[in-house]
C-alpha cells in the first residue's frame, strides 16, 4: 500500500473523566452532541472523520487543506465550549487539538466483526501526542502551509515516542478570517 500525504486532526476533551462522573445518565446525549457538532465542523470543511475514540475524534483532510483544517479546529473548540457552557458544570474542560501533516497509509483493517477504514502513520501519532496541548497545536510542516489568516507562536520542540527526530510544535493563537 502506497503512502499518501494527509493532514491529520486529533481532538480530545480535557478533563473528560471528571465530566463522566458529573454527567451520569446524560453521558450518551452529551457525547452524541459532541460528535455531531464537532463532526459538522470537520465534514463541512472537507475533512473525513476516521473514528471516535471515547472522548476523542480522529479526522483526515486533503494535504492542501491546511487553513480549512485549522478552521475546523477553531469551530470544534467553539462548539465544545458551547456544550460545556450549556452543561453549567464546574469542571474545567475544553477541546485540545493536534494537527499534523505527513504520509499515511489508508485502508480497511480489523477483525471480521468490525472492519473499518483507518489511517496509520507517524503523523497520526504526532497529532495525537501534540493534541494534549490546551488549545490548537500544529507541527511545523502544517504551520508552514497556513495562510496569514492564522497567527502562531512556537511551543517547545518535543521528542515524541517512536519519532526519529524531535518535532517542532506551534500553537495557533488567533484566526483572522
Amino acid at each position: 500500500m502506497m503512502p499518501i500525504t494527509r493532514i491529520i486532526l486529533f481532538c480530545d476533551c480535557h478533563n473528560f473523566g471528571f465530566l463522566v462522573s458529573e454527567l451520569g445518565d446524560a453521558l450518551f446525549g452529551f457525547m452524541d452532541d459532541f460528535y455531531r457538532r464537532c463532526g459538522e465542523c470537520i465534514a463541512s470543511r472537507g475533512g473525513r472523520i476516521i473514528k471516535y475514540l471515547g472522548d476523542s475524534i480522529l479526522a483526515a483532510f486533503p494535504e492542501d487543506a491546511a487553513d480549512r483544517t485549522v478552521a475546523a479546529a477553531v469551530c470544534a473548540r467553539a462548539e465544545y465550549a458551547a456544550l460545556i457552557e450549556a452543561l453549567g458544570t464546574e469542571v474545567e474542560s475544553d477541546l485540545e487539538v493536534g494537527i499534523s501533516l505527513g504520509p499515511v497509509q489508508e485502508g480497511v483493517v480489523g477483525h471480521e466483526s468490525l472492519r473499518a477504514f483507518d489511517v496509520l502513520g507517524e503523523c497520526v501519532n504526532q497529532a495525537a501526542m501534540i493534541g494534549h496541548h490546551r488549545g490548537i497545536a500544529v507541527t511545523e510542516p502544517l504551520r508552514s502551509r497556513l495562510s496569514a489568516a492564522y497567527e502562531t507562536r512556537p511551543l517547545q520542540t518535543l521528542s515524541l515516542k517512536g519519532a526519529a527526530e524531535p518535532v517542532s510544535v506551534w500553537e495557533v493563537v488567533s484566526a483572522h478570517e
